[in-house]
């Protein structure tokens, strides 16, 4: 299931977010292999690019871009490079993540690139692995909607509006209020919880 969410009633002819749900992110992230990634070996490869876009809210591009040197694993940090003065910001990545990159990246020239594919191949990719995972809606998943589904969950977990912003490489805080927002059915639960029409729920007795 996907999240659809708007940002306020006066911005419903803008772009809505979307947002994956946490299980259904599991879901993907669980996916062993697909099709013919055995014979041609490119499934740990595939894994990494779907994780990284997950757990950091890359953009697609930044992603392509990287090289095994903007990787520092003694930090657990990437530093990606994007805009046309190639402005650098710092991205986090977990534990687990951060071991599966010494893994991957053990060996290699650190001039390498990352993950060696461009934009579209990793668009596909990604829209592979979600109808592999079974996730409704998968041909809407897209590496987009996986930087806005890190950026909504961040908020929903309590983190900050201006580390989201340096994280996902806003120049505006602006851009980033965006995800101030929720799942309508969420904001009718917690309605609900108040108001609720048995006399234990309500607000006011």
């Amino acid at each position: 299931m996907v999240y659809r969410v708007t940002s306020r009633p006066s911005s419903l002819g803008k772009r809505r977010i979307f947002a994956l749900k946490e299980e259904d992110i599991q879901k993907i992230l669980s996916v062993s292999h697909v099709e013919k990634e055995r014979a041609l070996q490119t499934g740990p490869r595939n894994r990494l690019a779907i994780r990284l876009l997950i757990v950091t809210g890359l953009r697609v591009a930044e992603l392509a871009s990287l090289r095994v040197e903007d990787i520092d694993l003694d930090n657990a940090m990437i530093y990606v490079w994007s805009g046309k003065g190639r402005k650098q910001r710092i991205a986090l990545v977990d534990p687990e993540t951060l071991q599966i990159l010494k893994a991957y990246c053990q060996g290699r020239d650190p001039k390498d690139p990352l993950i060696g594919i461009n934009t579209r191949q990793i668009e596909y990719i990604v829209k592979r692995y979600a109808i592999a995972a079974g996730v409704k809606w998968a041909e809407h998943v897209s590496p987009h909607r996986l930087r806005d589904t890190f950026a909504v969950h961040w908020i929903r977990h309590g983190g900050d509006i201006e580390s989201l912003r340096r994280l996902l490489g806003h120049a505006s805080l602006a851009n980033t209020q965006k995800y101030l927002v929720f799942d309508f059915d969420e904001v009718k639960a917690a309605y609900d919880r108040i108001w609720g029409k048995k006399q234990e729920r309500r607000l006011y007795r």
